[in-house]
């Protein structure tokens, strides 16, 4: 799919269509009518993993602008398009059609539906790649919008996140300039009667997403070459921050001279539209600037190998002659392609019966598949059956006393009697004043299992998600014979719901053995959930883990201090439970008289670890 492919004419409105009778080239160089039933047969296959795809995508608010670039690229390709079906082009082509069908199978049976959105987009890339029209030597451009709709699982959330960061700096800056008291804490800029969610700023219609599709959308619009998509979509993050930190200094301003809340409700919108149309400006005041520094040189009457090399990557031809693709060149294009090896070989199997049989079959066997996954994906998948698959039957006087915490419950879940929670999980419900909190071990999972996006679909927001270590805590005692419990990283996840109401997750998984296991990054616990839904089939096969974790709920934010109590209690929490799954195991530990001390001993802002032999509990300093 080279940019080459894309024609680059002006800014124009393309002309009509001409209406003259079709030549003898054309009549010859015409599809097969069958061509139309080969890409309606993809859509279709298609379809069943899509349905499930786009009902979890709207879901979420970033994403919500997927049905408008459907809507652009089918708009687009309509007015651009003969309205034929040509076979796919280029072996390019043939190999994406190929791999999204694979795709497709590989979706269906690991119960993944975005790899059929995957396919779906590589499927019509390969159809607007083979289209054409009377100005368009091929209408691949045209498919960049379609881009934005694959969701970058876990990725997004890396990214906003980082964009999240950078809006509260800027934020941070200007309201220094502008005299604004405030003070920043993560991604949250506290103001003198309130506090401004960034992560809330950044979401919406004004996310980097939508500025993206946007982006996208100008160069297929606009007919730009494809090599200047990633441009766009630089441009596109810079926007994003600069509209948010437009945005978030707004209110804040709103809030602190005029009283005024423009954080909630229709204003809260209305600035967000605002926001984002000011963006969208900047975007095609970009397109300009683009266009004027790489415009197409004209020729010289001696061939000059710099400015043809040149007129090869301009978005436009000259604004002396206002060239543009025209019919002929169409044509060229069409003998070319019909003197191509698979050309031939494609229109031989079009016409063929053997080979249309055989189609249909691959088609209807892969889609009967997904249809059959995605009616039986409604109902849990009983992995786990009975109490005999518990990898460790805890006691329910386990959790002892903590610091902060006291226990007020005990429940054992067995048999997905709370199908969220997992085939089986314990729970300790715990309070102390205004403080919610359950301690929950869930078990067993394939793998990591990541806490933060179960929690996302309860509709909670995630403000930001951490990785910690017991080693930046400090000074405390814990009892433990496990060599990795005062070293093995977790994560400490802040969410949101509502007005005021907080949520603080800490988390970690322990082997069937009682090994601790390191918290992984945003991207890397993407790569499990992909393992786990493999290892569902007996294909992978992964080490049996169990998820312990801390719920805590409050009406409004703790302070550092009470935080640090909870992750404290947490620390020694896991560590207790991963003795007594090792024991349970039958793991050899050292003896309680033999125990490691490990002591931290700060010097700057560096750390040494010292480790000796002791009869006394696990201290860090």
């Amino acid at each position: 799919m080279s940019s080459a492919d894309s024609a680059g004419v002006g800014e124009t409105a393309v002309d009509a269509p001409l209406t003259n009778p079709p030549t003898e080239s054309e009549v010859r160089l015409a599809p097969h009518s069958n061509w139309r039933w080969f890409w309606l047969a993809l859509a279709i296959v298609s379809a069943p993993l899509l349905v499930p795809y786009f009902v979890k995508l709207w879901s979420k608010p970033t994403y919500q602008y997927f049905p408008f670039a459907i809507g652009v690229v089918a708009w687009l390709a309509y007015q651009r398009s003969d309205g034929r079906f040509y076979p796919p082009r280029g072996m390019i082509s043939w190999a994406a059609i190929g791999l999204g069908l694979f795709f497709i199978a590989f979706g269906a049976v690991f119960k993944f539906p975005w790899f059929g959105a995957v396919a779906a987009v590589f499927f019509a890339t390969a159809m607007l790649r083979a289209m054409r029209g009377p100005y368009d030597r091929t209408l691949l451009v045209t498919a960049l919008p379609l881009f934005t709709v694959i969701q970058l699982v876990r990725l997004d959330t890396l990214l906003v996140i980082r964009l999240q960061r950078i809006t509260t700096w800027f934020s941070s800056v200007l309201l220094d300039g502008l005299a604004i008291p405030h003070a920043v804490a993560n991604n949250v800029i506290q103001l003198a009667d309130r506090e401004l969610f960034v992560a809330e700023a950044c979401s919406g219609i004004q996310s980097v997403f939508t500025l993206g599709f946007l982006a996208l959308s100008v160069v297929a619009w606009k007919r730009r070459r494809v090599w200047t998509a990633p441009i766009y979509l630089a441009i596109a993050c810079l926007l994003a921050v600069f509209s948010n930190v437009v945005r978030v200094t707004v209110v804040a301003l709103a809030a602190s001279l005029y009283e005024i809340d423009l954080a909630e409700g229709w204003s809260h919108e209305l600035l967000g539209y605002v926001a984002l149309g000011l963006a969208f400006a900047f975007l095609l005041s970009f397109d300009f600037l683009m266009t004027t520094i790489f415009h197409e040189v004209p020729s010289e009457s001696e061939f000059n190998p710099l400015v043809s090399g040149w007129n090869q990557i301009a978005i436009r031809r000259g604004e002396d002659d206002g060239e543009r693709t025209t019919q002929r060149e169409t044509i060229d294009q069409l003998e070319t392609d019909r003197q191509g090896v698979l050309f031939a070989t494609a229109q031989r199997w079009i016409q063929n019966r053997n080979a249309q049989i055989g189609f249909l079959s691959v088609i209807v066997l892969i889609a009967g598949l997904a249809v059959f996954q995605v009616v039986t994906s409604r109902r849990p998948e009983n992995r786990v059956e009975g109490d005999s698959d518990l990898v460790f039957d805890p006691p329910s006087n386990l959790m002892g006393e903590m610091q902060t915490l006291s226990v007020v419950n005990h429940v054992s879940n067995r048999n997905y009697e709370v199908p969220y929670l997992g085939a089986n999980s314990d729970v300790w419900e715990c309070s102390s004043g205004d403080i919610t909190a359950q301690i929950v071990l869930s078990q067993p999972h394939n793998g990591w299992h990541e806490l933060c996006t179960c929690y996302e679909r309860l509709d909670w927001l995630l403000l930001d998600r951490d990785i910690k270590s017991p080693e930046d805590l400090e000074i405390f005692e814990v009892e433990t014979r496990n060599p990795d419990a005062m070293n093995s990283t977790y994560v400490f996840a802040r969410f949101k719901q509502g007005p005021t109401a907080r949520g603080y997750l800490l988390f970690s998984g322990i082997g069937s053995d009682g090994t601790l296991i390191d918290a992984p990054n945003s991207l890397a616990a993407f790569s499990h959930r992909v393992w786990n839904r493999i290892d569902s089939t007996g294909v992978w096969d992964q080490d049996e883990v169990l998820m312990l974790q801390m719920w805590v709920i409050v009406p409004d934010k703790l302070d550092p201090k009470h935080l640090n109590s909870l992750e404290k209690d947490f620390v020694a929490i896991r560590a207790k439970f991963a003795d007594e799954i090792a024991r349970n195991a039958g793991r050899n530990l050292p003896p309680a008289n033999t125990g490691a001390r490990t002591t931290s001993i700060k010097l700057g802002d560096r750390a040494e670890v010292v480790a000796g032999n002791t009869n006394q509990p696990a201290e860090v300093h």
